[in-house]
């Protein structure tokens, strides 16, 4: 009916809603506007609602780890270490939220691990004592989570959702209902997908087959951007590792003889480097979190080959964005590679700084980022 009356009335110009008038915040387009789009003879328009006026419970996620306050220690660590959840809700019976726990919290709530000595860090039997006493300790999720949480409701929207995040500093808030029952997760993630328009069955995904969607075009070089050290190809690992422990993002980006960005290291490429992956160490995973200094005399012993530089510890692959790429795009490389920083260079690959998924989420929901210098 729609293509055969703008065909009789010779329009210029169809403007229809993406989605349908009973699923009007869904991401995929409806069959009636697709097929209008591919088949009028005219321009067509098609207008979807802000991804960012979309509630909660539409992009949350719905299968959630929780523990109930007399769950033991032991179980909590697995949940986190061997599991990999990265915030988890403690719960009463009804299900209401009473507390949660993180690894970070879990460590650093009685400041053990700040007296961790860390100049002992490649003894493994130490670690492992350390380890093995905190995770047989006789306590239960109710003596170690953080009480009064910050949750959202499932009927907020996600823009008052990404400003509770940024405004907190958090990157995860537990979702509950109108009973104040567990129901989700969200994730700083999830809400970068919904504001790129990017489908959760796919992180590299386009959009539907015929049809552009258009980003806002605001651009990386509107953002800020942080400065980290530059260090030269050969520079020799203790010296990259000062480096990195100097500046706030514990990264530095290598650079090779013509100046231009060619790699990035970060705290934990140093320790992976003398076989200390964060993976098997969830300790050492943190120590740069919370701004603790690795010795250096752990990283002096020479390896079979030599002494270790830039080089051969940075990470092998370089993702990078100009100031003029698209901020959803950037967004998009970010989610796509499951990194959280990107280092932004000029035309001539020369580094300007780095942009992380905090910064771009803020600039994102307000808009108000100030200019990089």
């Amino acid at each position: 009916m729609i293509l055969t009356y703008s065909k009789e009335q010779q329009c210029d110009l169809l403007v229809l809603g993406a989605s349908g008038h009973e699923y009007p915040w869904h991401s995929p387009i409806s069959e009636t506007a697709r097929r209008v789009a591919h088949e009028a003879a005219c321009a067509v328009m098609l207008v979807r609602a802000s991804a960012l006026q979309r509630p909660v419970r539409d992009t949350m996620t719905t299968s959630v780890a929780s523990v109930a306050k007399s769950t033991p220690l032991s179980e909590v660590v697995s949940y986190l270490i061997e599991r990999g959840v990265k915030v988890l809700p403690v719960v009463n019976d009804e299900q209401r939220v009473l507390g949660v726990i993180t690894l970070g919290y879990l460590l650093t709530h009685d400041q053990t691990f700040r007296r961790l000595d860390l100049q002992r860090v490649a003894s493994t039997q130490h670690l492992g004592q350390y380890v093995h006493h905190l995770f047989t300790a006789e306590k239960t999720a109710g003596d170690v989570m953080r009480k009064r949480p910050l949750v959202i409701s499932e009927d907020a929207t996600l823009e008052a959702a990404a400003q509770r995040m940024i405004s907190q500093g958090v990157t995860r808030m537990p979702v509950v209902n109108a009973e104040g029952k567990l129901v989700g997760m969200l994730d700083q993630e999830d809400l970068l997908r919904s504001y790129t328009d990017l489908p959760h069955t796919s992180s590299t995904g386009g959009g539907e087959e015929g049809i552009q969607q258009v980003s806002q075009p605001r651009t990386v070089g509107e953002a800020h951007l942080s400065q980290v050290p530059l260090v030269a190809l050969g520079t020799p690992l203790p010296e990259v590792l000062r480096q990195v422990q100097e500046t706030p993002l514990r990264r530095v980006i290598v650079i090779d003889s013509d100046g231009k960005a060619i790699g990035v290291i970060a705290d934990l490429d140093i320790l992976a480097s003398r076989g200390l992956a964060a993976r098997r160490n969830p300790i050492l995973a943190l120590a740069g979190r919370f701004s603790l200094r690795i010795p250096e005399d752990v990283f002096r012993r020479r390896s079979p080959s030599g002494p270790l530089t830039a080089q051969q510890v940075m990470r092998p692959h370089l993702f990078s964005v100009t100031p003029a790429t698209p901020v959803a795009e950037a967004v998009r490389l970010m989610l796509a590679q499951q990194i959280k920083r990107l280092v932004v260079v000029d035309e001539g690959g020369k580094p300007l700084g780095l942009v992380d998924r905090q910064q771009l989420l803020r600039w994102l929901i307000e808009g108000d980022a100030p200019p990089s210098v």
